[in-house]
């Protein structure tokens, strides 16, 4: 329990008011579904995809989240997307706690 705490306070302890949102992530994410493939979009899914995989490896390590065998980074994206999609009155929270959310609801580790 203290890791997931240590864990989430982590993901959030540099944030200021400014800080990436869950709106920011999902339109990452989603830059190239809604307005077409070009680079500026590719790299937009791409530094959401990012985010998500940098928080996810930091959850790994603290024993937070716990990944079927073979899971693929894209899975774990869409889990992400699909609970910012599911959630939107959360979105304007700090993306880092909605990952964490979304990681640790999806993947739990068991006790």
């Amino acid at each position: 329990m203290i890791r997931h705490l240590i864990s989430a306070l982590c993901l959030v302890a540099a944030a200021n008011a400014n800080a990436y949102s869950g709106n920011d992530l999902l339109n990452d994410l989603t830059s190239t579904k809604r307005n077409g493939l070009t680079p500026g979009n590719a790299l937009h899914d791409g530094v959401g995809m990012g985010y998500i995989m940098g928080a996810s490896d930091m959850l790994i390590q603290s024993e937070a989240v716990c990944y079927p065998k073979n899971i693929k980074n894209g899975q774990i994206s869409s889990a992400v997307q699909k609970y910012l999609e599911g959630n939107p009155e959360k979105r304007d929270a700090q993306a880092a706690l909605l990952v964490y959310i979304a990681l640790t609801v999806n993947f739990p580790c068991k006790k």
